[in-house]
């Protein structure tokens, strides 16, 4: 690892393949002046959630005229948050994480908080794109007002498409876009000149626009829409029952390999799951095959037919809240699976994360004894209070 501060007036530091590592708001903000600043082609990695408070940073000119400088390197959120609070979006401006990128890749990443804008593209995470560029595992779940009248180009996603062509696969809004403007979008604002080409993307994030010529831009492939002020395609829409009993997330990982999509307990949604925890198997659901699917019949996750009564079907159990264990409960379950444990540290070291595990709560105690054991490779007893560090994904 090379520490830049030794090359340069930049303190933030870069891995051995030069991707500069983001895991603080200040590193964000000198992220941001080494590609505004100097170089465009600048690559980086986050490796933590960063919450940018009051920060008003922005990669790329947030200027509504001219195309540089753009981010034109590849962004890697790694599955990390970006916690965003713009407030002073002027009427001369676009406004998102990246206000303009030219030739970039942005991916793995989430950002979430609140965007309020007088200007033109207010977006989650892209306000202009040009050239070649591509967002892949993309979470925008970020709430949105617009205040600009007239032509604005609001979105979920993406801002405003300036030339070139745009590939969005895989990505997904949550948050909620509410403008005083016209001709704006779902995932896409508006398309000025070029293409864009849109693959397994959800939106089930609220819409409201007061102005008109709203629709959708780009081209689009296995797509679902829970909601938009306009007309959605019929093969776009979903309803909530379709998105809670995993036939999207379903749907949406179109009978690939790798898992791309599952469907999170937790929430009752879709979810990517690079933004799960890896170590909380629990959180994350078997999809039916996409040969169902495309039978006619929905099913649920346990492969059972949807849209009869959950209680009359046979052998059907709905899975039980869950409840925190005891000490004892700890220390014995442990025990029986040949592992000492304190089971009062346990519980108080997930009583202080409110019973959470990653981003998502908690559904099976015993797992987590079992990943701990794991993590300890055998080791004898484990007090958890010296090891917390350990645990802290857990």
């Amino acid at each position: 690892m090379v520490l830049l501060a030794s090359l340069s007036a930049w303190a933030i530091e870069q891995d051995n393949d030069g991707y500069y590592l983001i895991g603080s708001a200040a590193d964000w903000g000198e992220f941001a002046a080494i590609v505004n600043n100097s170089n465009q082609y600048a690559n980086a990695k986050m490796t933590a959630d960063i919450d940018l408070g009051d920060d008003q940073t922005m990669i790329g000119s947030n200027s509504e005229s001219g195309n540089s400088p753009a981010f034109r390197g590849v962004f890697d959120g790694q599955g990390h948050t970006l916690t965003i609070a713009y407030t002073n979006i002027g009427s001369s401006s676009v406004g998102a994480p990246f206000a303009k990128i030219n030739g970039a890749t942005i991916k793995n990443l989430h950002v979430t908080g609140s965007l309020s804008s007088a200007g033109f593209h207010p977006t989650s995470i892209v306000s202009d794109s040009w050239g070649t560029s591509r967002l892949e595992n993309v979470w925008g779940d970020v709430n949105i007002v617009g205040t600009r009248t007239g032509w604005v180009e609001a979105s979920g996603l993406v801002g405003c498409m300036k030339s070139g062509n745009l590939t969005l696969i895989d990505c997904m809004f949550s948050g909620t876009v509410n403008g005083a403007g016209s001709y704006n979008g779902c995932f896409i604002g508006y398309i000025d000149s070029g293409s864009a080409t849109l693959t397994n993307c959800l939106s089930t994030g609220t819409f409201s626009y007061n102005g008109s010529g709203n629709g959708f831009r780009g081209t689009y492939t296995n797509c679902y829409v829970k909601q938009f002020p306009g007309t959605i395609p019929t093969e776009m829409q979903c309803t909530d029952e379709q998105i809670a009993d995993g036939t999207i997330a379903t749907a949406l990982q179109a009978g690939r390999d790798e898992e791309i999509w599952v469907q999170d307990e937790t929430t009752g949604a879709p979810m990517l799951k690079v933004f799960l925890q890896d170590d909380s198997p629990t959180n994350i659901v078997a999809l039916t095959e996409t040969a169902k699917l495309k039978s006619g019949q929905r099913y649920n996750l346990m492969g059972q037919p949807v849209g009869q009564d959950e209680g009359k079907r046979k052998g059907t159990t709905r899975a039980a809240a869950f409840v925190p264990p005891t000490p004892d409960e700890v220390t014995e379950y442990a025990r029986s699976v040949g592992y000492l444990l304190d089971g009062a540290s346990f519980v108080d070291f997930y009583e202080s994360k409110g019973w959470m595990v990653g981003k998502s709560r908690m559904r099976d105690w015993k797992a987590a004894v079992r990943t701990w054991r794991s993590r300890e490779s055998g080791a004898g007893n484990s007090v958890v209070s010296s090891r917390a560090s350990k645990y802290a994904g857990i």
